[in-house]
C-alpha cells in the first residue's frame, strides 16, 4: 500500500452494518487524535483518511515474503477518497454518510471529484 494504512471492518451480523461502520470511523478518529498529539522530530503530523463500504476479495500474496491484501471497488473508492481528502479529516463516501448520518456528526465538504 505504500504510505497508508488500510483498515477493514465487517459486520458479524450483516443485516446491521452500522456497528461495523461506526467502529471503523472510530478507529480513524482515534488515529487522527493520536497523530496530532505525538510529534515526530518536533513536528506535528496529520493524516488523511477515506472510508467506503462494500464487498472485497482478500488473500495472501507472495512466495517468500507473504503479504495479506484486499482488492475491490470498496478499496479503490476509499483510497481515492483519502487521496482527495483534507489533512486531519476522514472523508466518507455518500454510502457511509447515509448509513451513519443519524448517529455521527458530519461536516459537508460539497461534491468532490474522484477518479
Amino acid at each position: 500500500i505504500g504510505d497508508c494504512y488500510m483498515c477493514v471492518g465487517w459486520a458479524e451480523d450483516v443485516s446491521s452494518p452500522v456497528v461495523s461502520a461506526s467502529r471503523v470511523l472510530a478507529v480513524a478518529t482515534r488515529m487522527h487524535r493520536i497523530v496530532q498529539r505525538v510529534p515526530l522530530n518536533g513536528k506535528r503530523l496529520s493524516l488523511r483518511a477515506g472510508m467506503h463500504m462494500g464487498n472485497v476479495v482478500s488473500g495472501v500474496i507472495g512466495k517468500t515474503k507473504l503479504s495479506f491484501d484486499v482488492w475491490g471497488d470498496a478499496v479503490n473508492v476509499a483510497s481515492r477518497l483519502e487521496s482527495a481528502g483534507v489533512p486531519g479529516v476522514t472523508q466518507v463516501s455518500a454510502d457511509i454518510y447515509e448509513l451513519l448520518k443519524d448517529d455521527e456528526l458530519f461536516v459537508a465538504r460539497g461534491v468532490v471529484e474522484i477518479k
